[in-house]
């Protein structure tokens, strides 16, 4: 994993890549946190040799599909499989920026299709890896394991707690199951739902965009309506002030008056509610000066 920087695979998402939890990437789909990666290849480590043949179903951002053919070596194969064009062609896209060699070497090759029925005419793998949840165990990809392969995916029922399993098969009829783990991962579902959560999600999105964007309208409305009427309170104030016993055939004192007050004015105009700490400085000017 020290050779495949999270942020390569996550560049929507620059802070986030470093954080410890799962990344929306797009169409309702989500890069696990970077623990639950770590947790997978270690349990996988064992069967993760030069030359080893591998399924990745749901292959996402392709950081897994990366990491196992990276182990897998030149003389390996890594099958990433994922039903969302967009999402295949982000992985792609970010593999060549980063990892051509993956791809130019055609040790990693993605496909863009449902992966739930697994890889049958590709088969069968040392590695079978679902990067999504299913409800019951997996039992229909045992076929499509070599004898001594492996098989890990999180079992469990939707967007709750989950065990992460490593299915070992000996035999077509025999195999060891083993919980690694606990976790909650999104689960493999139809492109068409999956597409249809996503269409939900973002109409929503939109909606309360929209009711944010009004609301802050009526309050920019209000709070200009506000600030006029305490500047027009507020000049009212001034003017009452700026003539107090002030004779007119002193013009130099009027002035510097009218300065005075002028720049009290400048400081507090745009203040919420300016007229107490305006009351308060006029009266402290002309106590504190002499204007004779």
């Amino acid at each position: 994993m020290k050779k495949f920087d999270r942020y390569d695979f996550l560049p929507h998402a620059p802070e986030e890549s470093w954080m410890n939890i799962p990344v929306c990437i797009n169409y309702s789909a989500t890069m696990p946190e970077g623990s639950h990666h770590g947790q997978t290849l270690d349990a996988l480590y064992k069967w993760l040799k030069p030359g080893a043949k591998c399924l990745d179903i749901g292959s996402g951002t392709g950081y897994i599909s990366a990491c196992m053919a990276e182990m897998a070596g030149p003389t390996g194969k890594v099958y990433g499989v994922e039903h969302i064009p967009f999402i295949m062609e982000k992985s792609i896209e970010a593999i060549r920026i980063n990892h051509p060699d993956l791809l130019d070497d055609g040790i990693l090759e993605f496909l863009c299709q449902d992966g739930r029925r697994g890889l049958h005419e590709k088969g069968p793998f040392d590695i079978i890896h679902m990067g999504g949840s299913v409800v019951n165990n997996p039992y229909h990809l045992m076929s499509q394991l070599k004898p001594n392969g492996c098989l890990i995916a999180p079992v469990g029922l939707n967007y709750e707690t989950q065990s992460l399993k490593r299915f070992i098969k000996y035999n077509e009829t025999s195999f060891k199951v083993d919980d690694i783990t606990q976790t909650i991962q999104e689960p493999l579902i139809p492109r068409y739902e999956q597409e249809k959560q996503w269409l939900e999600s973002c109409a929503e999105f939109n909606r309360s965009f929209d009711k944010l964007c009004d609301t802050l309208k009526v309050k920019e409305i209000k709070a200009e309506k506000e600030r006029k009427k305490a500047e027009e309170k507020l000049r009212e104030k001034m003017a009452t002030r700026s003539i107090l016993d002030v004779p007119i055939d002193n013009p130099e004192r009027f002035t510097h008056i009218v300065n005075d007050l002028s720049a009290i004015f400048a400081e507090h105009e745009n203040d919420t509610d300016p007229f107490e700490r305006f009351e308060r400085k006029t009266k402290q000017m002309w106590d504190s000066k002499n204007y004779g």
